[in-house]
């Protein structure tokens, strides 16, 4: 019955237990586990006077006792023991009588089976021997409860003071009536410890290794933005009263700040938290951060994610609060003023930096992606984004370092190793602690070396809490992996650290417990490990609803104990920091086929498809961009849709679809056009191709093409710059080597090599015999021209009579001209006899022979006709006049 009431310690419960330790003097511990002394005026076991209060609303309908505050830390001989009860009366009629007695068991418990059979035991089991008895001294009402603190010395408990009596013992509170017969019975545990301080440790050579891991996660990003919103973010962390840190995430941090513990970090709540990259306080013209470089320079989104996952080798990382902010103690309130209602959110990123570096810090993928909704769906590339962007705001917030790259022509760069001092991007958490095949193949192909899990999502023997893991023979995406290691929590004390610091539960006796637990591991760890150190994890679930006070004193008992040692989780006995690891278990954890972290149900396989194909789409356009911010926004938005604390969202497919065709508007916004058959007739062409920039921006692409036949070759790709909202026309170089038909396969690419949008087939017909044909035809042409002309010479050969050479023209003298001034005139002499005195007028003027004579009317003959006048051949003898006279074109002179 004990145990069934494990979760009835309700709000009303601890409002009641904290007014009656008010009336009886108590004051807050100012160290986890220590107890109030009681006021001089009071005397242990006196009677006492408190308030009754109304009985919590799941009170049995009986008398009913309940441990209300127990110590949970190490009771010495010099301590008093002080149990705070709550006596509740659910009948119907008063109660009078009643006494809450106070039992131990005084045999040790040894082993973790007797912690829980003495735990879970009936009231009417055996209690040990009474050591205190307490009277009610008043009647108590009907439906009234009723808190007392019972009182012992611990040198009063008759235990044994000697070093090897110290270990587990149980303590029961009865409540009897009148006559003595129990009504109800509620146990705890205590650990005694008789051992001086500073002195080692009976029977434990070596103090019990524990890890606790505290959830910094649990924000759903918006899709749009990627980003948690401003208001929801103030009020995870404030809890709408402006810097109380009473937020989910603000309670958080004061219990991650205890010493010791290991961080699961969501990088996103960096990023959320920084008005310099979006988040609250964040202007919206501010340059994204993500850039790395001026807008407008290529591919910036992605040199900064990488150099900011690489960084410089060896850097350490820088932790110091942004803008000089000076770290306060966690869980210290911040003043907020109403002009900066997002102060409080700057403060508690600036306690968060300035506490990582005493911590382990777990890094989870931006946004904590699903890994096992994406390693269902079989879409690793959401995963390994996740990673890249996660180390890109770890070092954007100073976090990490340099981790090392294992293959650098990995297309997606592994998680790698120790990323900073104290922070790895190599350890997993998938949901519930629960992974399969998939999962584990999907997670040691991108670096991960171990992984947090739950028993059932790892198998795992008592006393273990890292096993080897068979992640099956490859990567989800074909790639090698390395050895994978299951971190397995240890369920039960997982639990009572839930039912310890839970708001709504705070149950004592489970930190009492976890103190136990804790003895009972580190006396036997010795015969679990062949000797080496017992170690045991505790994984705190997302979304923990803590209360730091109750968190700081079940912590206490796991971390602050002589027997035990705060751990890293990742140096745990036989994990992937353990310096010191030896043979283990010598047992391997066994992975299920199939593991979906449900409840709820895992994302829809479907939607995360179409969204990695958006992400390859992203990937395409590197360099195509001017400005790289709307890839850097569309790859973040595409992450977050995968977000694990989307599941059961019921409008997250709806968010997801809506980035993914900004995605595809984006990409389509540059295309080929499709352009009409092109007919080459030559051995060297090119074909025109027009490129089309819908963009705001201008972009620089490539135009890839390639033949479907061999009688077409291409000479070259062509790249190109396309002006903003405008088209071009390239010219590809391509080469016929053979007549016929074929298809020019065109296809957009970035100057990446990512392929834009789909390909584009141009009909080419190739005709080189026109090329022939056009010569052949030049060429007959022009013989027949040389034909044309020696015909023509031929001819006027024959025509010319024998013996004709060419002529020379015949200068014409003009009738009135004379001989040239100061010239003697000189004589024209014509043929034919001698003119004398007597002689009678000159003859008359006569045709040549085969001309008409002037003024017949008849028509002159052609001069090539005319034997006179045309040309003589060479070397023909000159044509005689009529007169016998040889034409030569000088004067005849008379002979004497």
């Amino acid at each position: 019955m004990a145990e069934a009431r494990r979760g009835r310690a309700a709000v009303a419960l601890v409002a009641l237990a904290a007014g009656a330790a008010g009336a009886l003097g108590w004051a807050p511990a100012a160290r986890a586990g220590a107890l109030p002394t009681p006021p001089p005026t009071q005397q242990p076991g006196a009677p006492q006077r408190p308030a009754d209060a109304p009985a919590a609303e799941d009170a049995p309908d009986a008398v009913d006792v309940e441990i209300t505050a127990l110590t949970s830390a190490p009771l010495r001989p010099d301590d008093v023991l002080a149990v705070g009860v709550r006596v509740t009366n659910g009948t119907d009629e008063p109660v009078d009588g009643l006494t809450a007695e106070l039992r131990l068991q005084p045999d040790l418990l040894r082993t973790r089976d007797a912690l829980g059979a003495w735990s879970g035991a009936p009231d009417d089991a055996a209690a040990g021997e009474v050591r205190l008895g307490e009277p009610l001294v008043q009647p108590l009402a009907p439906g009234r409860a009723r808190d007392l603190v019972l009182r012992l010395p611990a040198d009063g408990l008759g235990l044994p003071e000697d070093d090897a009596s110290w270990g587990p013992r149980g303590v029961a509170v009865d409540v009897v009536d009148a006559r003595g017969s129990r009504l109800s019975a509620d146990r705890g545990l205590v650990v005694w410890y008789p051992v001086a301080d500073g002195a080692a440790v009976p029977d434990v050579d070596d103090p019990a290794r524990v890890g606790v891991v505290v959830p910094l996660t649990g924000a759903a990003p918006d899709v749009g933005t990627a980003l948690v919103p401003d208001a929801e973010m103030a009020d995870l962390v404030d809890g709408g009263s402006e810097g109380s840190r009473e937020g989910l995430l603000g309670r958080l941090l004061e219990v991650a700040a205890v010493p010791g513990t290991t961080w699961a970090l969501d990088p996103l709540l960096l990023d959320s938290s920084d008005p310099g990259t979006g988040g609250p306080g964040a202007d919206e013209a501010a340059p994204d951060a993500d850039d790395g470089a001026e807008p407008g320079q290529p591919g910036a989104d992605d040199a900064a994610e990488d150099e900011a996952a690489g960084g410089a080798e060896g850097g350490a990382p820088t932790t110091a609060p942004p803008d000089g902010a000076t770290a306060l103690p966690a869980g210290t309130p911040r003043a907020v003023t109403a002009a900066d209602p997002t102060a409080g959110v700057a403060a508690w990123r600036a306690d968060l930096l300035a506490a990582a570096p005493d911590h382990e810090v777990l890094a989870l993928p931006r946004g904590d992606v699903d890994l096992l909704s994406v390693a269902a769906a079989e879409q690793p590339s959401l995963w390994a984004a996740g990673l890249r962007q996660g180390r890109a705001s770890l070092a954007r917030a100073g976090l990490v370092g340099s981790p090392p790259q294992a293959d650098p022509q990995q297309e997606d760069p592994p998680a790698g190793g120790e990323a900073g001092a104290g922070v790895r991007t190599d350890v997993v958490w998938p949901a519930r602690g629960e992974l399969g095949e998939r999962g584990a193949a999907l997670a040691a192909g991108r670096g991960a070396v171990a992984a947090l899990l739950a028993p059932t999502g790892g198998g795992t023997p008592d006393g273990a809490a890292a096993v080897p893991l068979d992640p099956g023979a490859g990567t989800a995406d074909g790639g090698e992996q390395g050895a994978l290691t299951g971190l397995v929590e240890d369920a039960h004390l997982t639990t009572l650290l839930e039912r310890a610091a839970t708001r709504g539960e705070d149950d004592p006796r489970a930190a009492a417990r976890l103190l136990a637990e804790t003895a009972v591991l580190a006396r036997g760890g010795a015969a679990d490990r062949s000797g080496g150190p017992a170690g045991a994890l505790v994984v705190a679930p997302r979304g923990w609803d803590v209360d730091p006070g109750a968190a700081a004193r079940a912590l206490s008992a796991l971390l602050d104990a002589p027997w035990t040692r705060a751990t890293p989780a990742t140096a745990l006995p036989d994990g992937p920091g353990d310096a010191d690891a030896g043979a283990g278990s010598g047992r391997e954890g066994v992975l299920p086929d199939r593991a979906d972290g449900a409840p709820p149900p895992p994302l829809d396989p479907g939607v995360l498809t179409a969204i990695a194909g958006a992400l390859a789409t992203t990937d395409a356009l590197d360099g195509t961009l001017t400005d790289g911010a709307p890839l850097t926004a569309a790859r973040r938005s595409l992450v977050a849709a995968a977000a694990l604390a989307h599941r059961g969202d019921d409008g997250w497919a709806a968010a997801a679809g809506a980035a993914a065709r900004d995605v595809a508007a984006l990409s389509g916004g540059v295309r080929l056009l499709q352009g009409g058959a092109v007919t080459v007739v030559g051995s060297q062409a090119s074909v025109p191709v027009t490129v089309a920039n819908d963009l705001g921006q201008d972009v620089r692409v490539v135009v890839a093409a390639a033949s479907s036949s061999p009688r077409v070759r291409v000479r070259d790709d062509v790249a190109t710059t396309v002006a903003a909202a405008s088209r071009t026309q390239v010219l590809v170089p391509v080469e016929a080597v053979g007549g016929g038909d074929a298809r020019l396969l065109l296809q957009l690419r970035s100057p990446d090599g990512g392929v834009l949008g789909p390909q584009v087939a141009v009909p080419v017909r190739v005709r080189l015999e026109w090329a022939e044909w056009g010569t052949a035809g030049v060429a007959a042409l022009g013989g027949l021209v040389l034909l044309a002309g020696l015909v023509r010479s031929v001819r006027r050969v024959r025509r010319r009579p024998p013996g004709e050479g060419p002529r020379s023209p015949e200068p014409a003298v003009a009738a009135s001209a004379g001989p040239p001034p100061g010239a003697a005139a000189e004589p024209r002499v014509a043929a034919g006899p001698p003119a004398g005195p007597g002689a009678g007028p000159p003859p008359a003027r006569t045709s040549p022979p085969g001309r008409p004579p002037p003024g017949s009317g008849a028509p002159e003959p052609h001069p090539a006709d005319d034997p006179q006048t045309r040309p003589r051949r060479p070397g023909a003898p000159p044509a005689r006049r009529a007169g016998g006279a040889a034409r030569t074109g000088a004067p005849v002179e008379e002979s004497p």
